[in-house]
C-alpha cells in the first residue's frame, strides 16, 4: 500500500477547461471549483506522502487505484430509502472524480504521471445519515506481470528436386 487517504467534503469532479478571450489571445484556465479541491487534495496526499519520509520521491511504477466517493445526502431523500448508504446517480460523474483525484495523486508529488495509473476500482454512494461526505483514495503498487515467451517457430524445409 502506497497511500490511503480520506478526503473531506463532498466529491468535485473534473470539471470543463473555460476559454477567456484577452484581446487577440486566449486564455484557458481550469473550472474554479474542481481546481480548489484539487489543490485541497493534492495538500492532504502531500502530507500524508511525505509524513515519513520528507524526501521521498514520486512513484514511478503501475499502480492500482481505489476511490470511493460519499456525496452529500439531499434533505429530499425519502424516509422509507433508510438511513444507510444509497448508490449516487447524480453529479459529478464517478469518471470525472477519478479524473480529479488522479490529477491531485501527481500535483502531491505521489506520482509522476497519471499515465501510471493501470488498474481503478471507483464506487460513488450518497453517504450514509449524520455521516460527513468524503473521497477515499487508496493507491497500491502493482506487481510485474508474467513474462510468458512467444513459442519459437518452426521452419518448414522444402524439399529439394
Amino acid at each position: 500500500m502506497l497511500l490511503s487517504i480520506t478526503i473531506l467534503g463532498g466529491p468535485i469532479g473534473q470539471g470543463r477547461p473555460r476559454a477567456v478571450r484577452m484581446g487577440p489571445m486566449v486564455r484557458i484556465h481550469a473550472a474554479p471549483k474542481s481546481a480548489q479541491w484539487e489543490a485541497l487534495a493534492a495538500d492532504r496526499m502531500r502530507a500524508a506522502w511525505t509524513a515519513a519520509d520528507p524526501d521521498r520521491k514520486a512513484h514511478d511504477g503501475p499502480v492500482s487505484l481505489h476511490v470511493t466517493a460519499f456525496g452529500p445526502r439531499p434533505k429530499s431523500m425519502l424516509k422509507r430509502l433508510g438511513t444507510g448508504a444509497q448508490w449516487r446517480t447524480t453529479k459529478p460523474d464517478l469518471d470525472n472524480i477519478v479524473k480529479s483525484v488522479s490529477d491531485a495523486l501527481v500535483k502531491a508529488g505521489v506520482l509522476r504521471d497519471d499515465v501510471l495509473v493501470a488498474r481503478i476500482e471507483a464506487q460513488s454512494y450518497v453517504c450514509p445519515e449524520g455521516d460527513t461526505p468524503s473521497t477515499f483514495v487508496c493507491v497500491a503498487a502493482l506487481s510485474p506481470l508474467v513474462i510468458v515467451p512467444h513459442p519459437p517457430t518452426v521452419r518448414k524445409v522444402r524439399a529439394s528436386s
